[in-house]
């Protein structure tokens, strides 16, 4: 410890209370104007870097009660979820006024990570498909994304999704929807090949702790463009079990163990309870997402149900996985026709060959389909 060669000076309390009220000020004072100056809108969804914050133990840490003021009141949050507004405030030291839900008790975890408090990142070099770069935060544990990502510098699966949303009919409020981010490769790609502002949902706290590393690592224009949502998307709201396979956290499944091979094992300190919520009471029907992509181990049908009609009208495309395995063991016969019945067409991965009757099990392996509206 170092000591000052004189001992300071004692102020008075009252100079003290003067001191303090007047940083507070100023603190409100330049939250102000940076919503003034407009921070990139997410206009009637959810304000991009916002939601950081629930990942982000030192952010919920440094938050005044005066910013927490501020953030309720600004319009820029106006339109949120009620649980994503009770989140916003917890993690600020704020309350829900005029409310009777209970700050403490409801809203999602704040820390979603606290869960591993010794968990560590294994650093990575991630290179997009346009030649960008970053540092990438793979899981220390054996898993088969961040190998992949070791080896080839970013994730094969993820290479056409900045293709598809170049291609996608969009405005400069359009959103990029990424349902079961995993570690966070697509979105990585998605933020370093793209100008899309992006919502990323991902419920499990291991897949979390890096894909929000990766975020907070990244440089500020970036992580301005993101929102990382800690909730599984389902057809009601509801509290579930995730479960995770030893090796492959890409294998994360909603309500049930479901093995991609015999052999693979689930461990217990991976099993954790996690909130559920339909996709309509989150993103605003005001919204416009000009493209999705959705991979999560056969409970696709439940999120499905969870779009509802109006917010199936502005979800224009969604890109998902067909697992057999994995929607036969959720009972997930009907994907396909629940998509067209909210007025959708399926398409394969190149967006030109429709599939317009059938369901998954006219696939041998696992593909990746589109369904789109043409209006």
């Amino acid at each position: 410890m170092i000591h000052p060669r004189h001992p300071p000076r004692r102020k008075s309390r009252s100079t003290i209370v003067q001191l303090l009220t007047r940083v507070a000020l100023v603190l409100v004072l330049l939250y102000t104007a940076f919503l003034i100056a407009g921070a990139p809108p997410v206009e009637d969804v959810i304000s991009a870097s916002s939601l950081l914050a629930l990942g982000s133990t030192s952010a919920a840490a440094t938050t005044t009660s005066a910013t927490a003021a501020t953030v309720e009141d600004s319009s820029k949050f106006k339109n949120l979820h009620p649980l994503l507004k009770a989140s916003l405030l917890r993690s600020s030291g704020g309350v829900l006024s005029g409310s009777t839900i209970d700050t403490v008790a409801a809203g999602w975890e704040i820390n979603p990570v606290s869960t591993y408090p010794n968990y560590e990142c294994n650093w990575l070099d991630f290179k997009s498909t346009t030649g960008k770069t970053t540092k990438f935060c793979g899981h220390s544990d054996p898993d088969g994304v961040t190998d992949t990502i070791m080896r080839k510098g970013r994730f094969h699966h993820c290479n056409i999704l900045p293709t598809l949303w170049n291609k996608a009919d969009k405005t400069e409020e359009s959103i990029y929807l990424e349902i079961g981010a995993n570690i966070g490769s697509c979105v990585v790609e998605m933020l370093l090949s793209t100008d899309a502002k992006i919502i990323a949902f991902e419920p499990h706290p291991k897949n979390l702790f890096v894909l929000l590393s990766t975020i907070r690592a990244m440089e500020q224009s970036y992580q301005d463009r993101v929102v990382i949502v800690p909730v599984a998307l389902g057809a009601e709201s509801a509290m579930e079990t995730i479960y995770a396979a030893n090796g492959n956290m890409g294998n994360s499944v909603v309500g049930k163990i479901i093995k991609d091979n015999r052999r693979q094992e689930f461990k217990i300190e991976d099993q954790h309870s996690i909130h559920v919520e339909r996709l309509d009471s989150i993103i605003s029907p005001n919204a416009h997402v000009a493209f999705s992509k959705l991979d999560a181990q056969g409970f696709e049908c439940n999120i499905v149900s969870g779009f509802g009609a109006s917010l199936a009208a502005v979800v224009r495309q969604v890109k998902f996985e067909v697992s057999k395995n994995h929607l036969n063991n959720h009972g997930c016969l009907d994907l396909l026709s629940r998509f067209r019945a909210l007025g959708y067409t399926i398409y394969s991965e190149n967006g030109i060959d429709k599939i317009e009757t059938g369901e998954h099990d006219q696939f041998r392996r696992m593909t990746e389909l589109i369904a789109k509206r043409d209006q």
